[in-house]
């Protein structure tokens, strides 16, 4: 009987509060869920219309591009090269901060519009990490390179369309 009257004033006591609060994990976990799919709206955007790497550091990252981090080139066949080279700190944890954003915002929105692969070994003594993605009409490399030589850490975006 003393059980009964505990559970009885919870739920009057505790019950409002306890619904409101389920209501503001609803309410906050739908946007929550709704922020990715804009930003994956707009990466497939950037792809459909051309857009480069620039647009994607933009729409994946909070790094402030300088003028002299992407740029453009014509590759063989007529192909444009959009590249990005975010520099950091040598072996910044920012720099694996922002690779893990750009990669778990490009798998995310791509999973199933491109394939994904690590990326081939390459043999130089400081480190090397790619990723690469096959959309239908771009192919997408990133990577994060350390430049001992130089005291720095890059993370390269590079976009390739169709001519």
């Amino acid at each position: 009987m003393v059980k009964d009257r505990f559970c009885t004033k919870w739920a009057y006591i505790w019950g409002p509060f306890c619904i409101l609060y389920i209501f503001a994990l609803v309410v906050i976990g739908q946007d929550a869920a709704a922020q990715p799919n804009e930003k994956c709206t707009q990466v497939r955007d950037q792809l459909a219309t051309g857009g480069g790497a620039a647009p994607l550091v933009n729409i994946l990252t909070k790094v402030p591009l300088s003028p002299g981090d992407c740029g453009t080139a014509q590759g063989l066949g007529g192909k444009v090269i959009s590249h990005c080279a975010l520099p950091f700190e040598y072996r910044s944890d920012v720099a694996s901060q922002v690779l893990e954003q750009l990669l778990d915002g490009l798998s995310g929105c791509l999973e199933r519009d491109a394939t994904f692969d690590a990326g081939d070994p390459v043999n130089h003594p400081d480190s090397f990490v790619q990723h690469r993605f096959v959309h239908p009409h771009r192919k997408i490399s990133l990577s994060i390179k350390d430049k001992a030589a130089r005291s720095q850490t890059f993370v390269f975006l590079r976009v390739e369309t169709a001519p």
